[in-house]
């Protein structure tokens, strides 16, 4: 009895074996039958593309409300925040992103913003962008054209220069 179940284990054994060898990325969902390309699932961290320098850009400044004034000598309070980047799809066209700015001071300032698209983490275009005049007190927002969307970004981290 015990010869009998130890031969039925490696017969089970030995009939899935050669299944799991034919499972790859080719074949994977679909028997031993090749998936083809246009049906294989997108991998974006094979995705190697050169960066792309866009240079620097002044867009329109768009007026989202005010900011309380909260900046001064003696304050840990910054002169500028960055809201939180909205990243989104032109179809057949580039990523756009949008750029929010809170001017905290009493005047008048100029913003320079280094804004980079990434996959992952890995940096795929970079962009500095030129917000002028923002408003004392005030909330813009500003919309900016990345790389094409052929290229996949997943984040756009900003940071003030």
């Amino acid at each position: 009895m015990r010869a009998l179940t130890i031969a039925s284990i490696a017969m089970v054994v030995v009939s899935i074996v050669p299944v799991a060898q034919a499972q790859t990325p080719a074949t994977a969902g679909r028997d031993t039958r090749p998936v083809p390309p246009r049906d294989r699932a997108f991998d974006p961290t094979a995705q190697q593309v050169p960066l792309q320098r866009l240079g620097e850009v002044s867009p329109a400044l768009r007026p989202l409300g005010s900011v309380p004034v909260t900046s001064a000598p003696g304050t840990s309070v910054p002169l500028v925040t960055l809201d939180p980047t909205s990243l989104s799809p032109v179809p057949g066209g580039s990523w756009q992103l949008t750029l929010g700015l809170a001017n905290n001071s009493a005047r008048n300032l100029d913003a320079r913003v280094m804004c980079t698209f990434r996959n992952g983490d890995r940096p795929v275009a970079d962009v500095t962008v030129l917000m002028h005049n923002v408003p004392a007190g005030s909330r813009v927002a500003a919309d900016v054209s990345g790389p094409p969307v052929t290229t996949f970004v997943d984040n756009v981290p900003c940071q003030m220069q």
